[in-house]
Parts: structure tokens; sequence; C-alpha cells
């Protein structure tokens, strides 16, 4: 594995990294590559092994079989506390005893620099993440945002080569939450810190990520930026996991796909003959009252309106196909100012350039 020339972001690389339980693989075969100083988020529902990975780069859980390098180094068998990297946890796990600045200096501590050179560097950490002036309240006297960056701080004032980070936003509402993702990503880059971030929310992997790894029941199904995963999902699972998906189910016959709901010859030449889907986004779908408004190069599919929901910067139109089974979700621009009733008929339409057949 090669070293990094960069200034302290270290490359990642986990090599067949593999975690049993007994005969119950929690972790199965990953192999991927992180760049110096990349953000990358492992995300995944409950039990997919997002967790366990990161417990097993941290050294908090002992591997079953593989490896896992750090600029170049493999770490895969070396005691947490000799990997020299930063952890956050969603629980932040300051000493309420102590006060702010003697939290972040405890890393330092622990490596046996001065007190002095400590406590200088700890106040150029809380600094970094906009707390100064806080060196000696007490973490109690701290609201929940605060203390989050006060773990933050502590976590980087040693500069690590990686950073790691388990869901530290979750206990927090969502306008704080938003408003950290920003921070925590501005900061990142500033420090320059690989960082490997852990959720199972959707938006915050999108807004954060410079690229994701999807987890599916101990397996990495896709990696990649987030715009690529939301635009071309590998598979199903990953398209239903990121957002709302229009999904319209028919079959790929050789190496067309039809459904029986109005979809004719939209060519799948790299899929075999079987049951797929359609997959379009809902900003890509529109709405109209009959077919001849919809252009004529488009998938056109007649439909009835379920609701309408106003939110704001757009609105939320569900429907379902002709079959009366099938939903289709629109979002619509504000711009858009016409109400849909429920039950009305309608046209869903969109172009079939922004469309993908994904199997079943």
């Amino acid at each position: 594995m090669t070293k990094h020339t960069g200034n302290i972001g270290a490359p990642v690389e986990l090599v067949g990294l593999t975690k049993r339980y007994g005969d119950k693989e929690v972790v199965r075969d990953l192999n991927v590559s992180i760049e110096s100083g990349e953000f990358v988020t492992l995300l995944g529902p409950s039990g997919s092994g997002k967790t366990t990975t990161l417990n097993l780069i941290a050294g908090f859980t002992p591997i079953t079989s593989g490896s896992i390098f750090v600029d170049g180094t493999d770490i895969g068998r070396t005691p947490a506390y000799k990997r020299g990297l930063g952890v956050v946890f969603q629980h932040y796990a300051l000493f309420p005893h102590q006060s702010v600045l003697e939290n972040v200096m405890f890393p330092l501590r622990r490596r046996g620099i001065s007190r002095k050179e400590s406590a200088k560097l700890a106040r150029e950490s809380l600094a970094l993440v906009d707390l100064g002036g806080y060196e000696n309240r007490r973490t109690s006297e701290l609201s929940g945002g605060q203390q989050q960056r006060v773990a933050l701080a502590r976590a980087l004032v040693y500069r690590p080569p990686l950073l790691l980070m388990d869901e530290p936003l979750g206990a927090l509402d969502k306008r704080l939450r938003d408003s950290l993702q920003v921070e925590i990503k501005r900061i990142q880059r500033e420090v320059g810190s690989t960082c490997v971030f852990v959720t199972h929310d959707q938006e915050e992997a999108l807004t954060m990520s410079d690229r994701i790894a999807v987890f599916q029941e101990g397996e990495v199904v896709q990696f990649d930026r987030p715009e690529v995963l939301y635009r071309r999902p590998a598979n199903l699972f990953v398209a239903q996991f990121l957002g709302d998906s229009v999904l319209v189910p028919g079959d790929v016959q050789r190496g067309s796909f039809s459904s029986d709901l109005g979809v004719r010859g939209i060519g799948a030449p790299s899929h075999p003959d079987g049951s797929a889907f359609l997959f379009v986004r809902p900003e890509q779908v529109d709405i109209a009252p009959s077919v001849r408004e919809a252009p004529a190069d488009a998938v056109a599919l007649d439909a009835a309106v379920i609701s309408q929901t106003f939110l704001g910067s757009s609105s939320r139109v569900e429907l379902r196909l002709a079959d009366g089974k099938t939903p289709v979700v629109a979002r619509l621009s504000a711009q858009d100012t016409r109400q849909w009733a429920p039950g009305e008929r309608a046209v869903v339409w969109f172009l079939e350039r922004e469309t993908q057949i994904l199997r079943s």
C-alpha cells in the first residue's frame, strides 16, 4: 500500500474485511479504498454492518479476517489505543466533572504532552469549532450542539490522519443537525483529516459526503459520489433507500422493457430477460390533465391523484397508476400552481432518457 503525500489526511484501504459472530457474517469481504482527505459516509439501515465496520477500523471490535490499511500500514490487529485515530460517538463521552479545556486536553495529556503545550493546542482546537471563550465551563453547562463541538475538538486536537464519526448528530434536533452538518464538513476540510462517517440518514449522507458506501446485509452494494447514487443506483435497494422512487413494474424481453401500464419498447440491451422496474426520481416526473399535453417523446401513464401536499419550495403529489396499486410521487416546483384534487384523473409523464431499468 502506498503512503500519501498530502498534509495529514491518510488514505484508507479495507481489504477482504470480514467480521463473524459464530456462523453469522455481519461484515462480508469488504474491499473499499478511501482517498486522502476524503469524507466518506457508511450508509445503511440498522443491522447492515456500517457501525460494525467503523468499530473494526477503530479497533473496538476484533476483525475475523482481512486487513485495514491506514497510510499504507496494516493496523487491523493493532490495539485501538495505538492506532492514533480520532473518534466522535453519538453520545459524546465527555467528562462532566472536568472543564471544556480539560476535556479537549485529555488525549494530549495521555500522550505525554506537557500541560502548557496541551492547553495551547486545546485552545486552538476549540477556536476551530467556534468555542473560544468556553474553556472554563463545565460540559454539563453546554447545549447538545456545543457538547458535540467539544467532542469534535477533542477528536481533532492532535490532528489525527483519520477521523471516525459514529452518528454524532443523531441526538440533535433537525435545525441544529442541519447547521452542524455544514460546520463539520467545513472543519474537516480545513483540518484535512480523512473522515469516515456513519449514519442511517440519507439526507445527511447526501449533504456531507464526497462518496457514500451503501451497506446491505454486511456488504457494500454501491460506493460512489452522492449524485451518482441518487441518479444511477446500482440496484433496487439503493434506489429505494436513497429517497423517493418511482418504480413502474414490467418485464425485459430480448433487450426491451415493456409494462402493461403503458410503457412500450424501452431499450435494455444489457439486461437479461425477466421481471424488472422502470426507475425515475419524483422531481423528474410531471403531471398533465391529458396525454395531449405531455411531450410527444415522453413516457406517459394514466393515473389518479391521491393527494397533494404543499412543502414551501415544492409540492408533493401522490398518485396511483391505472392498475390501482402502483404508487407514483411527483415533486412539482413552487412555480407550478395547479391544484390537483383527490380522485382527479391525470397523466404522469417523464423523459425516457432520465429513466433506468432495475432488476426486481
